[in-house]
């Protein structure tokens, strides 16, 4: 039975909501025959990008009540309020434990300022532990909450950026590729924040939809999404999460404001454990790293994901290839060019691990414009002699890995203390006392 109401959901996501002119081929260079996608396609682009771990209720959401909220959307009827307004964005929960505030002032980003963000956050000392040798030297990075301002598709020496505000309808966050070995840096329009369509179902709790926690994760080379009813919306040659951490979820409902539906998310973060396999320990709810697809849609939303981490572009089995800005990321990664017609299909690189640094565009800015105003921390994938100290003072097994169950004991701290204390999963000088220890 909740399949079946998931399925109704979903349907009515491709079929109510996703009529748009298809990815242009100027815009992707798509091949001459371009590949249209189907009703069939959509809808199961919808159910393979959704949290396959998501305990669903049986609410059914018909497609009457979706066409008219996605029209409501489109015609601007229909506003999407959260910490990532611009109202609200110096109470956005990633940069709580920063003094500095917003600013759109565009700055060049450089290797350097990258190594600067990996050692004030303990990120360095992950990248060059000897247990990591098998990691590629090229660090995948994304930036929440960041834009590029020209063309930064090819490692150079830096890209220029601009800080901005996630709204989860176009893509307002950049991802990259840092050669640590070179020097180097490119830098691709995408996002890693849930589209609203996934929030609006999370809201009736329908659909999950999580944002990755800042910090570093794990990935390795291989297959994304799923297949439903012989069609297959999967893409070779993605990068698969591989450890699983807290999950974070924004709790969102739906109010009247002056006869207008308002989408509202809180300021306050809700965490999640992970979902358990079947030994009974923690596993990723697959936010993996893939092609946004829908970016050249002519209205909301302009990519998908559930909480996945996405770049524009897609990948078309007929071209046997990926296109598009997806293209040039695996490329600056220094992945082999797809060569299947077959969604289904491996790749040659399918296996090689990669570091995933998450932080945001405001630590990006600072980094590279203001470096005394960025402070050290640790979060989800530091590593090291700061984080052996942590362990002890949290009373947890001291192995120097800041992984889930650490990140764990942080998030409780956090959220049992009466100090009023932002529940980020940061430790910062800011509350650094909280845990005993001193940054």
């Amino acid at each position: 039975m909740v399949e079946i109401n998931r399925r109704r959901f979903l349907n009515a996501c491709a079929h109510a909501a996703l009529s748009y002119t298809f990815l242009s081929k100027t815009a992707l260079a798509a091949p001459e025959d371009d590949w249209a996608l189907s009703d069939d396609f959509l809808e199961a682009l919808f159910l393979s990008d959704a949290e396959p771990t998501f305990q669903r209720s049986t609410f059914d959401l018909t497609r009457t009540e979706f066409r008219a909220y996605l029209n409501d959307l489109k015609n601007g009827q229909f506003r999407i309020r959260s910490w990532f307004d611009a109202a609200d964005r110096d109470d956005n929960p990633d940069t709580q434990f920063l003094d500095e505030p917003f600013s759109d002032t565009p700055f060049d980003l450089s290797a350097d300022h990258l190594e600067r963000l990996a050692e004030k956050n303990g990120f360095d000392a992950r990248f060059a532990a000897p247990k990591h040798e098998g990691f590629s030297s090229r660090i995948l990075f994304g930036l929440r909450g960041c834009r590029t301002t020209g063309d930064a598709s090819s490692l150079c020496d830096r890209v220029t950026l601009v800080e901005t505000v996630p709204n989860f309808l176009d893509r307002s966050c950049v991802l990259g590729v840092w050669d640590r070995a070179a020097g180097k840096v490119a830098a691709f329009e995408g996002s890693t924040v849930p589209n609203a369509i996934y929030l609006f179902a999370q809201a009736r709790n329908e659909e999950g939809a999580n944002l990755l926690p800042t910090g570093v994760h794990q990935y390795k080379v291989g297959l994304h999404g799923r297949s439903f009813s012989s069609v297959s919306a999967k893409q070779p040659g993605a990068f698969i999460q591989q450890k699983a951490a807290p999950v974070r979820r924004e709790k969102a409902f739906t109010t009247l404001d002056d006869g207008t539906a308002e989408f509202r998310i809180s300021v306050h973060t809700h965490w999640f454990a992970a979902p358990l396999d079947f030994n009974g320990n923690p596993m990723p709810v697959a936010d993996n790293i893939h092609a946004a697809v829908l970016n050249e849609r002519t209205s909301p939303v302009y990519y998908s994901s559930a909480g996945c981490q996405v770049v524009d572009g897609a990948y078309y089995p007929a071209a046997r290839r990926s296109v598009g800005a997806w293209d040039a990321f695996r490329l600056a990664a220094g992945l082999a060019a797809i060569d299947n017609d077959s969604f289904e299909a491996a790749t040659a690189d399918d296996g090689k691990s990669f570091f995933y640094m998450l932080l945001t565009g405001r630590e990006a800015r600072l980094a590279a414009a203001q470096p005394q105003s960025l402070p050290k921390t640790l979060r989800y994938g530091s590593y090291g002699d700061s984080v052996e100290s942590l362990q002890r003072a949290l009373g947890v097994g001291v192995d120097g890995d800041l992984g889930y169950g650490t990140a764990w004991k942080i998030i409780e701290k956090q959220t049992m203390s009466e100090d009023g204390v932002s529940v980020d999963g940061i430790v910062s000088p800011k509350n650094a006392g909280l845990f005993g220890v001193s940054l």
